[in-house]
């Protein structure tokens, strides 16, 4: 499916499981032959442009009745139909269960930007790949384009993300999208009425009727979202913009830099 033209509203992301036998993978047991070509699809998978969920706080799966444990990477679906998809890193078609199968489904147009940025009805598999990278792998590289806003419509603000019963966060194509600019949870996880939740510092964009886009993970109206200070009294953010209107690729530039100086201390 190379240079095939799909409609948008079929493309998802999300976990590609691929399964290893417990007892060949926790043991000095000689790898099967079938062990071996697990192994090389997910390399292969991952070399395409998949991303790997090792650093990212995703538990693989095990399946204990089956002795199955599976790794999960992060991957690009065409869906064929609502339980057949097919992986664009690897051209391989999979089911929402079997030994391999796909999982966490999200709509890619659920994680582009509603402002600064149009996608059309129909693309390439090659520009779905595209943007792909963009939105979850490049960090040089932002979705919106150039058009400008207010200094003073841009706020730091608090997300507040659930975390299920099996500790991962609900969504994760938006944490993905989270860490890509340098944003990770500020504490282990919150407690608040039974429920768990992780904190990340965001920037975020006053739009008009008071609608408010997450500029970090390109959602509009999170109901989750606590607004703290103007970015417009931050003295890092100040300093770098000397005009009144900004873009959204130069507010993500500075923060990512900051990021990267926090971190590094």
């Amino acid at each position: 499916m190379k240079s095939n033209i799909i409609p948008t509203e079929k493309l998802y992301v999300g976990k590609l499981n691929i399964g290893h036998k417990i007892g060949n993978l926790l043991t000095r047991e000689k790898p099967t032959k079938h062990d071996l070509e697990q192994t090389k699809l997910k390399s292969n998978t991952l070399a395409k442009g998949a991303i790997s969920l090792y650093n990212i706080s995703f538990n693989d799966i095990t399946n204990w009745k089956e002795r199955i444990r599976y790794e999960s990477i992060f991957t690009l679906f065409y869906e064929l139909d609502k339980n057949t998809y097919i992986c664009l890193h690897n051209g391989n078609t999979y089911n929402l269960k079997g030994e391999n199968y796909c999982s966490d489904l999200t709509p890619l147009i659920s994680c582009i930007p509603k402002i600064s940025y149009k996608m059309d009805d129909r693309i390439t598999c090659t520009k779905a790949r595209s943007i792909f990278n963009v939105l979850f792998k490049d960090n040089n590289k932002d979705i919106y384009n150039r058009d400008k806003y207010y200094l003073d419509s841009f706020y730091h603000a608090t997300l507040e993300l659930h975390i299920g019963n099996d500790k991962e966060e609900a969504n994760l194509a938006q944490v993905i999208m989270l860490s890509k600019n340098g944003i990770y949870p500020i504490s282990g996880y919150t407690k608040k009425d039974n429920e768990s939740f992780r904190l990340y510092n965001v920037i975020i964009l006053m739009l008009e009727n008071n609608k408010l886009l997450n500029i970090n993970d390109n959602r509009i109206n999170e109901s989750n979202i606590k607004l703290t200070s103007p970015l417009k009294v931050d003295k890092l953010y100040s300093d770098n913009i000397k005009e009144d209107k900004v873009t959204i690729p130069k507010i993500l530039k500075i923060q990512r830099i900051n990021n990267k100086k926090t971190k590094a201390i």
